[in-house]
């Protein structure tokens, strides 16, 4: 992944990170559905948990994960601070991280 300089750079653009996944209507897909519901704590207010309207239209019993200010949910980009970019980089890293961990979990 890339990383943000160690120096301010102003504004930084970013791109939504996401998951995006349809989970089978089963006891292991809601155990994985209760697993995901909970990695938006590692970063409250940056990581959204859900399905979106027209996601869930194409495909029932799919959701997304994705890690952005939540003030920008409805939005692939943003531009933000650096301040606030080298935070959300780090909520980032721990959500690839936890999603590693329950993938290991769930094996």
């Amino acid at each position: 992944m890339e990383r943000l300089p160690a120096h301010d750079i102003g504004l930084v653009h970013y791109r939504i990170a996401y998951l995006a996944l349809c989970l089978e209507d089963s006891a292991p897909g809601f155990r994985l559905r209760s697993l995901l519901e909970r990695v938006p704590e590692i970063g409250a207010g940056y990581i959204q948990f859900g399905s979106p309207r027209w996601f869930w239209e194409q495909c029932p019993n799919s959701y997304a994960l994705q890690v952005e200010p939540e003030r920008f949910c409805e939005r692939d980009a943003a531009t933000i601070e650096y301040q606030e970019a080298l935070h959300v980089q780090n909520v980032r890293d721990r959500f690839f991280e936890r999603l590693a961990e329950i993938v290991r979990d769930c094996a």
